[in-house]
């Protein structure tokens, strides 16, 4: 009975999600981030064709001159080449090597800038954080920092005891409450509150 009893409650947790009182927030963000996904679509398109017009326009003015049209790379594809810095294909002899292995040579081409880029700035990286954290002690490793953490919890632990040690509730002050009054004021809280994330569970018949 216990296995049906969670399949109810299961059943339930989509109408407690509705009650909770974030939903209508998540539902009107969801919204939002679907319209701004949509908005940049629609831009991403209408750039593609007003870029594609201004080409045409371009093409159009150079046959009407009389002059041969060459259409300039994109903003990315220069980019793209830059990062690369791809040696152009009619200068590809120039760095040709001697290596030929059943008709497939081989070309010097050296290692694109934004990796070299990489490669330098993670040594620079490591070097960096050799020196603050293992060489000078100026900053503290996961260890020293999880330790400081769990000190400073406990420290405000006992502030808080020892300036109201009444109200705090643990495993050595808390009692059984039988009382029927209290028990339905407690479910009927846990149902309004807690009951949207922690789902409602029913009593095994």
């Amino acid at each position: 009975m216990a296995n049906s009893s969670f399949g109810q409650a299961a059943k339930e947790a989509p109408a407690s999600m509705a009650n909770d009182p974030m939903f209508s927030f998540y539902v009107v963000m969801g919204f939002l981030f679907v319209v701004v996904i949509l908005v940049l679509l629609v831009a991403i398109y209408m750039l593609r064709v007003l870029n594609y017009m201004a080409k045409q326009a371009t093409k159009e003015r150079s046959e009407r001159l009389g002059i041969a049209y060459k259409e300039e790379p994109s903003f990315w594809s220069t980019l793209w080449s830059k990062s690369n810095d791809f040696v152009p294909l009619e200068k590809e002899k120039e760095i040709m090597l001697d290596h030929n292995y059943d008709g497939i040579r081989e070309l010097d081409n050296h290692l694109p800038p934004w990796w070299t880029g990489l490669f330098v700035g993670s040594i620079l990286f490591a070097i960096v954080y050799l020196i603050f954290y293992h060489v000078s002690d100026t900053l503290p490793l996961q260890i020293q920092e999880y330790e400081t953490q769990v000190a400073q919890a406990d420290e405000q632990a006992r502030k808080l005891k020892a300036s109201n040690p009444v109200a705090i509730i643990d495993e050595t002050n808390v009692s059984i409450i039988t009382d029927p009054t209290a028990l339905a004021d407690g479910k009927t809280t846990f149902l309004s509150n807690c009951a949207s994330c922690h789902a409602k569970m029913l009593e095994a018949k």
